[in-house]
């Protein structure tokens, strides 16, 4: 990956993925500390920053609605990469100040403004489907050549976008099918996955590092942000709902907007067990909102005649690791008052953080991802980084690598990139990519008869998931 004689990458965000991104930019020779600006809110302790502690200049500034703009003018100039990891920063404000300054943007999830008071919103408005219609709203009159402005790219939303595609090219891979044969060339992946059976999309995660030493009672532990598992499983889930379905389950509400569809049910995530698979298992994990089960079920859906002709159901399934359910079940409780939140990093003795997408429909079932393990992890970055937020940095820097090469192409998610430019980049730090056939079903008893209906999947359960999952 390498700048502009010019050129410099502003970092936005010293969090745990940043860290581990500055780790992976230091063993880029063609790129100088000087090179690039970091910023955050919080003051930063250089030993933790690799970037800093090589002599690249840090700003201690909290990005605000009133001054983002002004503060960006000082350090940004046109032709320069945004990289930005902040959590509680407007994501399409920053992307359109950047649009307008011709300067590329890189983000890993779409993020609204923190709000600074305790009053809550109506949890509708701030679903995953509200911030992508807004956001095509707001960006549908830009025009081609603009700057490159990649969207939600780091390991989920990101990376399972390019497995997803590999996985639908391998199935269609067992086909002898001339339809099959033309959609691929035309990379009409929604026909690939209709003629090939697809009828439910999971991106399933088991995040298995254990640690060598005891939670505390009042510190939330977990592996990537634990504000971030807090806000996202306590708020209503989200899925693409499949046109293969018959029934809606309790609490659901259909959104649409124009060609854009997706299901919302009034239940938290972590009130929502469901069963799902990674190699070689069957896991039972919380049904998180995420914005791939919004980009993913969208590309996959076929319309034609303006009728929508198929749709398989995106869901995001999710285990985290033993110490990140623990906190999040005292917490939900309000058994505890959280005193601090906690990374994980050098007391993790051994496992992995196994995330895929996992195909299911008319033959059977295939699973393409990652296994990263904590021996990789460490032998590529360190000790105070984990496999979590390895693969998301590792996925971060293939989208800055590919737009640097394509510095004009406008408005894109992780679907409109190419998985084979992708994939390389990314599977240099995180090892193997993965795929797995398997005939695992969650209702084995139906048999030849299985329909792959979406409360095949739910787990029934009384009281909380993560209480169920702690015992499962």
């Amino acid at each position: 990956m390498k700048l502009s004689s010019s050129g410099r990458l502003i970092l936005l965000g010293c969090g745990a993925v940043s860290r581990c991104l500055q780790a992976l930019l230091l063993q880029n020779d063609e790129l100088k500390p000087s090179q690039i600006v970091l910023v955050d809110a919080c003051l930063q302790d250089p030993k933790r920053n690799p970037l800093i502690e090589a002599g690249a200049p840090f700003h201690h500034f909290r990005l605000s609605p009133d001054n983002y703009k002004t503060f960006l003018q000082t350090i940004v100039k046109p032709g320069d990469m945004v990289v930005n990891l902040l959590a509680g920063v407007d994501s399409a404000d920053i992307l359109e100040w950047c649009h307008d300054t011709n300067v590329i943007y890189v983000d890993t999830s779409v993020e609204l403004w923190r709000k600074e008071n305790c009053e809550l919103s109506d949890p509708l408005h701030d679903t995953m489907f509200m911030r992508y219609t807004r956001l095509y709203e707001r960006f549908a009159h830009w025009r081609d050549g603009a700057p490159t402005a990649i969207l939600e790219h780091g390991a989920n939303p990101g990376l399972v976008s390019h497995w997803l595609k590999h996985g639908l090219e391998y199935l269609a891979s067992e086909f002898s099918d001339s339809d099959i044969e033309t959609a691929l060339r035309a990379k009409d992946y929604a026909r690939v996955a209709m003629l090939t059976g697809t009828k439910v999309v999971h991106v399933s995660e088991y995040d298995r590092q254990v640690s060598s030493t005891k939670r505390s009672p009042t510190v939330f532990v977990n592996t990537w942000s634990a504000e971030g598992l807090r806000e996202e499983s306590n708020a209503f889930t989200e899925c693409s709902w499949g046109t293969h379905e018959r029934s809606l389950p309790p609490e659901a509400l259909q959104l649409s907007h124009d060609r854009l569809f997706h299901l919302c049910i009034k239940r938290k995530g972590i009130n929502f067990p469901v069963r799902s698979w990674v190699p070689n298992e069957e896991m039972t994990g919380m049904m998180i909102p995420h914005g791939e089960t919004f980009t993913m079920g969208n590309r996959l859906s076929l319309w034609e005649n303006g009728k929508l002709l198929y749709r398989p159901t995106v869901c995001f399934i999710y285990r985290p690791s033993l110490p990140a359910l623990q906190s999040l079940y005292a917490f939900a409780d309000n058994t505890i008052n959280v005193a601090k939140d906690h990374l994980m990093t050098t007391e993790i003795s051994e496992g992995s953080d196994d995330l895929g997408v996992l195909l299911m429909g008319t033959y059977g079932a295939v699973w393409v991802g990652n296994r990263l393990s904590i021996k990789r992890t460490r032998d590529i970055v360190g000790p105070q980084y984990n496999a979590t937020v390895l693969q998301v940095a590792s996925s971060v820097l293939s989208a800055m690598t590919w737009a640097l090469d394509n510095p004009h192409r406008g408005l894109l998610l992780p679907g409109d990139l190419p998985f084979q430019s992708i994939l390389p980049v990314a599977h240099k730090y995180i090892g193997e990519l993965e795929i797995h056939r398997t005939n695992w079903m969650p209702s084995p008893e139906h048999g030849n008869h299985f329909e792959w209906q979406f409360q095949d999947f739910s787990v029934s359960h009384k009281g909380k998931s993560a209480q169920l999952l702690l015992s499962t």
